[in-house]
């Protein structure tokens, strides 16, 4: 299991085009919140010269992104294309904007969806389990799924090492 360092806070971060999921795990102790594009890139510059590393899920670097249900129409298929790739350019202007602060982060594939929850997606339970198995506490007694994303995004990866 990972171990977060006490010293590094680790992020993640799962890109919506509404409000973004972002997880902070620092001295084995994970908050989660939702934050709109300007407050998120608010959040992430006041951690500008700190011990942190930066993940963020990239869903644009899977080449067969589909969404799409047997049954759905082209309207509905076209709904659905539209708020995936509003939501994969929220990532992306995440990362313009990290480059542009000079702010080192990494783009991840979506974790593998193998939990208990609908469409494979982890509960709050599982999470809390997860995170108890590696030492982390969270405080939060209730997360939605963007905040649960963006903490098992940062929890998982807590243990890659910066290559550069």
């Amino acid at each position: 299991m990972p171990k977060v360092s006490e010293k590094t806070t680790v992020i993640g971060i799962d890109p919506d085009c509404e409000s973004s999921g972002i997880a902070y795990i620092t001295n084995n102790v994970a908050t989660c919140e939702v934050l709109p594009f300007p407050e998120l890139i608010d959040k992430l510059l006041s951690f500008k010269g700190e011990d942190v590393k930066i993940f963020i899920e990239g869903g644009w670097l899977i080449s067969a992104n589909w969404h799409i249900k047997k049954g759905h129409n082209r309207s509905q298929a076209g709904a659905i294309g539209n708020a995936v790739g509003r939501n994969h350019e929220t990532g992306r202007k995440i990362c313009e904007m990290l480059d542009h602060y000079s702010m080192q982060y990494f783009v991840r594939k979506p974790l593998i969806k193998r939990w208990q929850g609908q469409d494979g997606k982890i509960t709050h339970k599982e999470l809390v389990e997860y995170l108890d198995s590696g030492g982390v506490a969270l405080l939060k007694k209730r997360t939605n799924q963007e905040e649960r994303d963006a903490l098992l995004l940062a929890f998982v990866l807590s243990d890659f090492e910066y290559r550069i």
